[in-house]
Formats: C-alpha cells, structure tokens, sequence
C-alpha cells in the first residue's frame, strides 16, 4: 500500500482507494484481515463496518467469484467506499449500503461474515465525535452481534474478526455461547518481544475441540523495522512492493 497526499488515494497493487469520508481511515488492521481471512468455500460475503471498502475489495481481488457486500452505520464510509468499488476492476461483485446491521433485514444468509468491529470498552471516549461513534464498543455490543451473525450465516459459513488481544478471550466466549466454535487463531504482535496486540478470529457452526483450533503468532515488523517476511508473505498481492508471484 502507498499514499498520494496530493490526491488523497492509497494504492494497491490492482485497486485505489480513499477513506476521506471516512470515520476511521485504512490501516493495518483491515489489511491483516482481508489477507487473513478464509473465503474459497464462499458465494456471498457481508463485510460488517465495511468503512471505505477495504477489506471487502481485498476479498473480491482473492475470489474471482465472490459477491461481497458491505454495510456501515456511518454516511461518510458509504459514501466512499460506493466510490472505491465503482472504480475498481470488481465493480460488479461489490455492493453497500447505510444501516445498523443488529437492525438491518438481510435477504441471505452468508457463506463468510468479516468485520474489524469496535474497540473502545472503556469509559473514556476518544475526542472526535464521529471516530467514536465508529469505534466505541456501545454501537455495536459484541453479545448483540455474536448473536445477529448466528441469524444471518450459512450452516456452513465462516466468520473472521481481528480484535484486541486482551478482549480475545471474552469476544471467543460470546460467539461460543451463542453455538458457534473458534476454528483459527492468529495473534499478532508489532516485533519481536513485544506484546501481542490483536487477535485474528475464525468461528463456524461446525464442532471444533480445543486441541483441534488452528493457532499461530503473527510478527508484523522486524527488528530494523522492516516488514517481516511473514508480513510479507500474508499480503502478497496487496501491497505494491510486494508482488504476487
């Protein structure tokens, strides 16, 4: 991923975007989990806060034959993300729209969810209103929407998260209260000896016992800063300095 200050577009290797609209802005969480996350079983997908699009035009670009669709509370991300998928070469795959999805009438039931959900669970809300309206953990309580993907995914479907670390373990015990079973774990720290900041997710219908979870550490950065290998690896494709082979 590169920026154009001038024109305000983050480029990648086969779409550009912006987020100007947007309450929260592209980064390295929402790259994480469009490389991460696991959609060759699926038809439709539903990118839940979908922002400006990312992760939603990162699945179109893997699955040639994925229909994606994205839905944000927020006008400004709608907005945006309508411009981003009009102008990429998925344009047909790719649609949203503006609304809550705890409210929202779904017609499908999807064979992959994905979201970076809220963050903030503390008291104190961040400074600029619209940033947390996007981001405190109130407009989208995670029992609540544990309990909305169970209505709306596919027997067989899939659902993948990225959330914080130390919240891991509490977000895994909604959605296995609710019938759903983690199947992957990836937690992910900036360098080495650092501590693990978040956690990428995977749950499905079908019965997985703990020894059977797939889990790893992702290390994002070397120790001159550089872009570790397995960073590398995972957004191959994406980025423009790292070309899919």
């Amino acid at each position: 991923m590169s920026s154009n200050r001038s024109t305000g577009l983050f480029r990648f290797q086969r779409f550009s975007m912006t987020h100007a609209r947007s309450p929260m802005k592209i980064g390295t969480d929402g790259v994480l989990l469009g490389a991460w996350c696991d959609g060759s079983q699926a038809r439709w997908a539903l990118d839940v806060g979908t922002g400006c699009g990312l992760i939603a035009l990162m699945l179109a670009q893997r699955y040639p034959l994925l229909q994606v669709e994205g839905i944000d509370i927020a006008p400004g991300a709608v907005d945006d993300a309508r411009e981003n998928f009009a102008g990429s070469p998925f344009a047909e795959r790719l649609s949203v729209r503006q609304g809550d999805v705890l409210t929202a009438d779904f017609s499908r039931r999807y064979d992959l969810i994905v979201s970076n959900p809220p963050f903030f669970t503390e008291d104190t809300l961040p400074p600029e209103a619209s940033r947390a309206a996007a981001r405190h953990a109130v407009h989208l309580p995670a029992e609540a929407f544990a309990r909305k993907i169970t209505q709306i995914l596919a027997p067989s479907g899939r659902v993948a998260l990225i959330y914080p670390y130390r919240e891991a373990d509490r977000l895994v015990g909604f959605f296995v209260a609710e019938g759903l079973f983690l199947a992957r774990r990836t937690d992910v720290r900036g360098g080495a000896g650092r501590p693990l900041k978040r956690s990428l997710l995977e749950f499905s219908f079908a019965p997985v016992g703990a020894e059977e979870v797939v889990a790893d550490t992702l290390q994002l950065c070397e120790e001159n800063g550089r872009r570790s290998a397995q960073y590398r690896e995972l957004t191959r494709g994406f980025h423009p300095d790292t070309p899919s082979l």
